[in-house]
């Protein structure tokens, strides 16, 4: 027996290809997605944009708002994935020149998404689906079936609970408190009780913490989105079939859907916690390293190179202002997403 785990950072900013892959795409099948006025985006949406350097100087504007711009973006990540994708059928076509398929299970998926210019955005971190759901191509040589689309809901950790049911590993050797469930009844069509998945994002490029819950409802698939406590934005529900850019809020006419998800995702992350408690560890963090770094981290915060330098450069004394009064907070409090494009907000 053999397992083979093989990741590749092809599918991934910064966004290049080379001329063979970067052909093989069609700019004229190529769809971009249509954008709001940047005053007109979720203010947590719009934190996102500026601190990923997509909100624009008035300068360079007009290149940045160009459509074939957004275009070529995409285009350029589906070059990248077309690489990927001829990868993976290297793997498949060696275990197939080997004998080995009837024996061989192949898992296909990702860590994270991309947003490809949809709401403003590149890279991940954001609960949108283009940048929180990922694919999951799993092929079973052992069995012949048709090709099924499973729409259950499931996650990355039930990975592992799978991989180790598909090796036969037995339940005595398994690590105690796994968290998971395996995928392997759905693979020979047997039943799957769970009606929801979480997800939840602690890092850079967003202003506050947000956790997530997708769950079936009757025939729908819904997502409910919360920032922070919940407490500084209104929470958010999408009907992901209806709506799969995610661009019609349903929160404040379904409140029977938002009370629903709202009960799911409390029953495994009591968010508001955890969104105070990745607050105070943000603060003592920076204090941290600034302690750590001397006077010299006024100049360290920024620099060319880094994504916010230029539009933190462009008020240097006010942003560094902003800083002074964070490291002197004794009680950092989570702050609700600004939409403003001065500094400090007018």
């Amino acid at each position: 027996p053999f397992f083979l785990f093989t990741g590749h950072e092809i599918v991934h900013p910064d966004y290049v290809s080379n001329e063979f892959w970067s052909g093989q795409i069609d700019r004229k099948r190529v769809s971009v997605p249509p954008w709001k006025p940047l005053l007109e985006l979720h203010p947590c949406d719009f934190q996102s944009s500026m601190l990923k350097g997509c909100a624009p100087s008035d300068e360079n504007a007009k290149d940045f708002y160009s459509v074939d711009r957004r275009r070529e973006v995409r285009a350029l990540y589906y070059a990248m994935i077309a690489e990927f994708d001829d990868m993976v059928g290297t793997y498949v076509k060696q275990v197939e020149d080997l004998g080995l398929t009837g024996n061989t299970v192949f898992i296909v998926t990702s860590d994270h998404g991309d947003m490809q210019m949809e709401k403003q955005q590149f890279y991940k971190m954001s609960p949108y689906d283009a940048s929180a759901s990922v694919p999951m191509v799993i092929a079973d040589g052992r069995r012949r079936h048709d090709h099924t689309i499973i729409t259950a809901p499931t996650q990355l950790i039930d990975l592992v609970p799978t991989i180790l049911d598909l090796a036969g590993v037995e339940r005595e050797d398994r690590p105690a408190g796994l968290d998971g469930a395996s995928l392997a009844p759905l693979l020979e069509g047997g039943h799957w009780d769970r009606d929801f998945v979480v997800s939840q994002f602690h890092g850079d490029n967003i202003a506050m913490s947000w956790f997530l819950a997708v769950a079936k409802l009757g025939n729908a698939t819904y997502k409910y989105v919360v920032w922070g406590t919940g407490a500084e934005h209104p929470s958010r529900l999408f009907d992901l079939e209806k709506d799969p850019d995610e661009d019609d809020d349903l929160a404040a006419s379904r409140p029977d859907v938002v009370a629903a998800l709202d009960a799911r995702l409390r029953s495994v992350v009591d968010y508001g916690a955890v969104a105070r408690d990745v607050a105070r560890y943000n603060h003592a963090s920076f204090a941290l390293w600034a302690n750590k770094t001397g006077p010299r981290w006024r100049d360290e915060v920024h620099h060319p190179g880094l994504r916010w330098d230029p539009a933190f450069n462009a008020t240097l004394d006010a942003s560094l202002a902003a800083l002074e009064d964070f490291l002197a907070d004794d009680d950092p409090q989570i702050q609700p997403c600004r939409l403003s494009l001065a500094w400090p907000p007018k």
